[in-house]
């Protein structure tokens, strides 16, 4: 089988390369280990409930213009609901039982974040006041900071150490998938001037109003067979093998052959490795390429993961109008009423979703365990819960959910291109300059796919 570009890999990455590249006119095979495309966007049938289950709570935003420009292109960004203006609430069920919320007025970025901390019940008001100021040096800072973490960088900025324990670590562990005391300061300071620049919209929230198969597997899978790409499913990538034309004693493959695990051979004159960092280490290793990305692969020896950890409980009935939460102070950080934000039902019984993000400590755990855990935290935040009966729970876990984040990782991050011609790399572990979110792996399929272009197009970089 002969393709111009093979992608290794039908996630997130894969799908937005696999769509640039038809756009382009290039008609690509998709590599996938999988009975189907996804990746860690998918989601499964849970025959208890009869519910498909994502795999994770993936929390979109206004700014993910690379993901919703996938999503426009595959027909199925009407299913994504932003919010008009940031609006988030906060349950600690201690200092304030009720829990407090940030909501943004509709003001031009960034007044109406800088309006919306005003109203922010954390310290005094005279206190909120000295923020403001401190909020536009931290978004408008262009001091480099890769070898400092969050913590490390707020405290440089004077911020408070309440607001610290109750906004910011917030904020930094839903983005960067760990403790603000182990993560890049510049990868933050990154993804929020993504968020609180521009428009007002990029800061806001962005929830899938079904599941994450219906959302972007199913539409994408359609959209490339349509458009006359091929995706082969079952079919783990083996080896590598580059072949050289001898008579033009090109330094530079012409071709690469694809061979997987159940005999299959793809001829390409492109390859985007857009697998998981994991999967994409062992391939590259087993290729006869290993020698000419030496330090490449030593480069991908160095990232760490980051766990995520998420719980799905359901019960005999309804017991919050909240839609989500954020959790102060508590194992989990996040409840979203997953029932609720698909169909806007905030009567019948419910499905809730918890979220533990930067989870190594806790993902060797047992499921009881964490079950246990989650009812505990739930109990805390929403008394009314201990008033429902547990149905049903399902625990899961993503041991290597997201490359650790670490201050340095920027440097050790490896870009599209590779030393090898026609070999390409894409993922969110790749140097996107963003936090490993859904959003960086689909601009690194961008970006991998404008390379592979160029070289189909004689354009060698």
């Amino acid at each position: 089988m002969n393709t111009a570009v093979a992608i290794l890999g039908g996630g997130a990455a894969g799908i937005s390369a696999a769509i640039h590249l038809i756009r382009a006119g290039i008609k690509p095979i998709i590599l996938e280990t999988r009975p189907h495309l996804g990746g860690r966007t998918r989601s499964f049938f849970d025959l208890r409930t009869g519910e498909e289950v994502d795999n994770g709570q993936h929390l979109l935003m206004g700014c993910y213009t690379a993901t919703r420009e996938i999503l426009r292109i595959i027909g199925s960004e009407q299913l994504l609901q932003v919010q008009k203006s940031l609006r988030v609430r906060f349950l600690d069920g201690q200092l304030v039982p009720d829990g407090f919320e940030l909501s943004c007025p509709p003001l031009p970025t960034p007044f109406h974040l800088l309006g919306g901390l005003l109203s922010f019940p954390i310290g005094k008001f005279t206190d909120r006041i000295t923020i403001i100021p401190t909020m536009y040096r931290l978004l408008t800072d262009k001091k480099r900071e890769e070898n400092k973490s969050v913590t490390q960088w707020l405290q440089d900025h004077g911020q408070p150490r309440e607001w610290q324990e109750r906004f910011w670590n917030i904020i930094a562990l839903a983005i960067l998938n760990d403790s603000p005391e182990h993560t890049s300061a510049e990868i933050f300071k990154r993804a929020l001037k993504a968020m609180f620049h521009g428009k007002r919209e990029n800061s806001s929230l962005a929830f899938p109003l079904t599941s994450l198969s219906q959302l972007l597997r199913m539409p994408a899978e359609t959209y490339v067979r349509q458009h006359g790409g091929t995706i082969l499913t079952h079919s783990a990538v083996e080896r590598i093998d580059s072949i050289y034309d001898v008579q033009k004693g090109d330094s530079h493959p012409e071709r690469f052959i694809i061979t997987t695990a159940d005999g299959r051979r793809i001829t390409a004159r492109a390859i985007i490795c857009a697998l998981p960092h994991r999967q994409a280490l062992q391939v590259l290793r087993s290729s006869n390429l290993s020698e000419n990305i030496s330090l490449l692969l030593q480069q991908m020896e160095t990232l760490r993961d980051s766990s995520i950890i998420n719980v799905h409980l359901w019960f005999n009935k309804a017991f919050t109008q909240l839609p989500f939460a954020a959790i102060i102070g508590r194992n989990f950080q996040w409840i979203f009423n997953t029932r609720m934000i698909r169909t806007k039902d905030s009567h019948t019984p419910t499905h809730l979703t918890l979220v533990m993000s930067g989870a190594n400590s806790f993902i060797h755990l047992p499921k009881e365990h964490l079950l246990h855990v989650a009812l505990q935290d739930l109990h805390a935040v929403l008394p009314e819960s201990r008033t429902a009966s547990l149905l049903h729970y399902l625990v899961i876990k993503e041991r290597t959910a997201t490359i650790a984040l670490r201050p340095g990782v920027d440097a050790l991050r490896p870009g599209p291109q590779t030393p090898v011609r026609g070999l390409f790399l894409a993922g969110d572990w790749t140097a996107t300059g963003l936090p490993a979110t859904i959003e960086g792996a689909v601009r690194s399929g961008k970006q991998a796919a404008a390379l592979a272009i160029r070289l189909l197009s004689g354009q060698h970089s």
